[in-house]
């Protein structure tokens, strides 16, 4: 019953996904040099991230900003490199909850 699927149908699916985490959303990785880059463009005063978005082979983040505060839930250690339309900033974030005052 059906057809089987096309060859590349799977790519179809992720470049709109790719889309939205990088240029909407502006997250992006260098997970061989362990970076998380957050270009924080997109102009709402609502909270916005993602959540379990996969760091390596083992680790998952979940992160979520508003206009004041970045909060980071991750079970691998990395560094985060975060861009807005008024600063810019790296640090190191640990295993567990970490937030950022952004005030």
């Amino acid at each position: 019953p059906g057809e089987a699927a096309r060859k590349n149908a799977l790519s179809a699916c992720v470049t709109p996904i790719a889309l939205l985490l990088e240029d909407v959303i502006g997250l992006a990785t260098d997970w061989p040099h362990r970076r998380v880059y957050w270009d924080r463009r997109l102009q709402t005063d609502q909270p916005y991230g993602i959540e379990n978005y996969p760091l390596g082979d083992d680790g998952t983040l979940h992160i979520l900003g508003d206009n004041s505060t970045i909060t980071i839930t991750t079970d691998v250690s990395f560094t985060l490199v975060m861009r807005d339309a008024t600063q810019s900033m790296q640090t190191a974030v640990s295993v567990g909850t970490t937030t950022i005052d952004l005030t």
